[in-house]
């Protein structure tokens, strides 16, 4: 995170001014390299955008490679009209998309400065700068732009975004421009990961603030760009007197009365065992003692689910607007897509009780370091907010290669044996944070309605 003195500029994109610390400095520079359909061009609007409808300053565009018509038609997609603000003489944008001489250059140049300085804009974004620079020898880069920029910025004070193309295998942009003009640069990177593209930035540099060394990740959705903060330096999660009973009696006897509020369980075993279903049971006596309960799934739809509960007994009526279902596949999406897309439903619903099910999932999709790194990322961020959660998780042993096996506050593991001529499941709490786990298991057994649990 960033630590600042200055007067700030927010971009209006949340994880990334609360990464800066609040926003850019006024009156600063920023440079924006990033390889082609990495969002550069979006960052650069947003930032625009977000001036002209929160904070009511006035911004200026300046493209050399889209017509206005359809920069304004993009940027519709992704909620911003920008004609409003221009009918409101708020807003100018100018295209460039034929300059190809250096004296047309400085005209072109010259012509902006004075529209932008009529309008008295604070935000400015020239995109991209890389081809006014590949008209340019190296000793006039330095002079054109000290030229410009300095304009700009001594007479509007204006905060001023110069985009750069980063190409596929470049270490640093034509010039180095970074190293003399710019006071923060930011580098967006796509990265092909399988059959997925993953976006990240980096902020290589920020003049003025102690700028922590982070790798952002980030996705483009429909309403822009959404970019992933760093989590907090602490541990979050505290003890609470609340609980959260899982509504089986002896379980929550066991348990000592149920899952403390704002608690992580992880509930894991063996394919069959019944993870799915116990944690199905728990949420529908969940919603039966009035609470509301996300229910999101990696590996089962949300017509089985619903089919699932259907058969333990309850009908739909009688779950609608307190338990919900999502299924998403992590083999199709990166996981912050599904990070923001499960925190989107969150926000919304308020849920008392939150499962994920099926988080072996993650493992498979993203490989054990990244699946362990995503489950701590998110059992943080859930209790951060007081949210109780539970998550199961296939494992055939005890703790063998379990994501988020030292994150949780309560472990309870499935288990099935042969006792001479036939399988039995047990159920153990090998981990209950604050107090011992019983030494004895509760006995599982399978049922018309779903699973049951009685005393060995």
């Amino acid at each position: 995170m960033v630590k600042n003195l200055f007067e700030l500029a927010p971009t209006g994109i949340e994880g990334l001014d609360k990464t800066l610390g609040g926003g850019f400095v006024k009156g600063s520079v920023v440079l924006v390299i990033g390889h082609p359909g990495s969002g550069k061009t979006l960052l650069g609007a947003t930032f625009i955008y977000n001036g002209l409808k929160k904070c009511g300053e006035r911004g200026a565009y300046l493209s050399f490679f889209e017509r206005k018509s359809e920069f304004y038609s993009y940027m519709k997609g992704f909620g911003m009209n920008f004609e409003q603000f221009e009918d409101k003489n708020m807003f100018i944008y100018m295209d460039a998309l034929l300059t190809t001489d250096h004296g047309r250059m400085s005209d072109i140049f010259q012509l902006f400065i004075q529209r932008a300085l009529e309008i008295n804009a604070k935000r400015i974004v020239i995109d991209p700068i890389s081809c006014i620079l590949a008209l340019m020898k190296k000793d006039e880069v330095q002079a054109f732009l000290h030229n410009v920029i300095g304009k700009l910025i001594k007479n509007l004070d204006a905060t001023i975004i110069l985009i750069s193309e980063f190409p596929s295998g470049a270490k640093s942009v034509r010039h180095g421009i970074e190293e003399f003009i710019a006071d923060t640069v930011i580098v967006m990177k796509s990265i092909a990961r399988g059959d997925r593209i993953s976006r990240v930035m980096e902020i290589r540099k920020t003049r003025g603030k102690a700028v922590e060394p982070f790798v952002l990740p980030y996705v483009i959705t429909d309403k822009g760009l959404s970019v992933i903060p760093p989590l907090p330096i602490g541990i979050a999660g505290k003890f609470s007197g609340e609980k959260i009973e899982s509504g089986i009696p002896i379980l929550d006897k066991y348990l000592g009365g149920g899952f403390q509020r704002g608690s992580a369980t992880l509930i894991a075993g063996p394919t069959g065992a019944g993870k799915t279903l116990l944690a199905l049971k728990i949420a529908i006596n969940n919603i039966k003692m009035g609470r509301k309960v996300l229910f999101f799934s990696l590996k089962e739809s949300e017509e089985q689910l619903r089919e699932y509960v259907k058969r333990m007994g309850t009908k739909e009526e009688e779950y609608k607007d307190k338990l919900w279902f999502l299924s998403l596949n992590p083999f199709s999406m990166s996981e912050y897509v599904i990070l923001l897309r499960t925190r989107e439903m969150i926000n919304k619903l308020k849920p008392d009780l939150y499962i994920i099910d099926g988080l072996e999932m993650f493992n498979l999709a993203l490989g054990l370091d990244k699946a362990i790194n995503y489950g701590f990322r998110r059992i943080q961020e859930l209790k951060s907010i007081g949210i109780t959660v539970i998550i199961t998780e296939t494992s055939e042993e005890p703790y063998n290669k379990l994501v988020v096996a030292p994150f949780v506050d309560n472990i309870l593991f499935m288990e099935i044996v042969k006792d001479k001529m036939e399988y039995k499941k047990l159920l153990w709490i090998l981990k209950l944070r604050g107090k011992p786990a019983p030494r004895t298991p509760l006995v599982i057994e399978d049922t018309e309605k779903g699973i049951e649990l009685r005393e060995l």
